[in-house]
């Protein structure tokens, strides 16, 4: 545990979490504020729930959700992505080696890696949504559909996924949202920094690695949407109300998972032995 928490302080001291982390609060709270733009001496009538405020499915601070969708896999891929570089050039994992062999190190800090990543994207959606409670009603007299709320049950649509829980409860509905997001984005994080592990990474800088991870992920979203297979398409996942089914998810985070996974275990062989 406390090989955990020093991987978990290493990462947090990095630059690049530092700023990473500061653009993730920016787009919180940007998406609120847009949204208070919007409505601020409208009547109480026409201001819309906190739920239909969240930043993932307001169409209020669409400029700013579809910002955010853009950006997920390069903030995923860079806010960890300092961290193995310096302590290989500085030794600030020295402390951590000197109880555990350097395989045991890596595979840590491939496990804090994730953790981090999906903590800091899960808060910074949560921290959205209470700003979003805070500021505007529980139960909206106006919603993003524009119909009538008793209509609502009536538009439900299977093949959306996750649609039952945005009909049953729609705070439910971001909450599963926020998580899925922030696993996918655990997930992009663990396949950087296997990647990272590369002899061939080592005169390219973590920003640039994780830009190559951000291309790779833009090229697989267009290569779905020409051939029309929105399976391996990051965005049917990161925004709401798309065609696609939960097993579908599950098969595309796995695959980038066991990428990650398989890349770290060949990648620290070479870390065996300090």
């Amino acid at each position: 545990m406390k090989s955990f928490i020093f991987h978990i302080k290493n990462q947090m001291n990095q630059r690049e979490f530092k700023i990473c982390f500061g653009i993730l609060c920016l787009i919180s709270f940007g998406g609120v504020v847009l949204n208070c733009t919007k409505y601020y001496h409208h009547s109480y009538m026409n201001i819309r729930s906190a739920a239909d405020s969240f930043l993932l499915v307001s169409t209020s601070a669409r400029a700013i959700t579809m910002i955010f969708s853009l950006i997920l896999p390069l903030i995923a891929a860079t806010l960890c992505s300092g961290c193995r570089r310096n302590s290989e050039k500085k030794g600030v994992g020295l402390f951590s080696m000197m109880r555990m062999n350097r395989k045991e190190y890596v595979m840590g800090n491939a496990v804090a890696v994730i953790v981090l990543t999906i903590t800091s994207i899960l808060l910074v959606l949560m921290m959205n949504q209470l700003l979003c409670l805070i500021t505007f009603p529980v139960v909206g007299y106006n919603n993003r559909f524009g119909t009538p709320e008793y209509i609502l049950p009536l538009e439900y649509d299977e093949n959306l996924l996750f649609d039952f829980w945005q009909v049953q409860n729609p705070y439910i509905y971001n909450l599963i949202y926020a998580v899925v997001i922030s696993i996918l984005g655990g997930g992009i994080a663990l396949l950087t920094y296997g990647i990272q592990l590369f002899s061939f990474t080592e005169k390219l800088k973590p920003i640039q690695i994780s830009i190559i991870i951000f291309l790779f992920f833009i090229c697989l979203t267009l290569l779905g949407q020409l051939m029309n297979i929105p399976v391996i398409c990051y965005l049917s996942y990161v925004e709401t109300a798309h065609y696609i089914g939960f097993t579908s998810y599950v098969a595309f985070i796995a695959m980038i998972y066991g990428l990650g996974i398989g890349l770290s275990i060949i990648g620290m062989k070479k870390h065996e032995c300090i």
